[in-house]
């Protein structure tokens, strides 16, 4: 399995593209989004907050 967000989402996009099974790369880019968001969004918001 590859660890990376952009392979998986290149090989989701790829595959949808050609037509060919995209289920697995589709759930692991929403995977990475969550989880990306999930960190991020509250320290934007912590920073954000300490600015205003």
């Amino acid at each position: 399995m590859n660890v990376n967000p952009v392979t998986q989402l290149s090989d989701a996009f790829r595959g949808l593209l050609l037509g060919t099974p995209a289920g697995e790369p589709i759930m692991w880019s929403l995977i990475w989004a969550a989880g990306i968001a999930i960190v991020f969004v509250p320290l934007a918001m912590r920073a954000y907050r300490s600015r205003v």
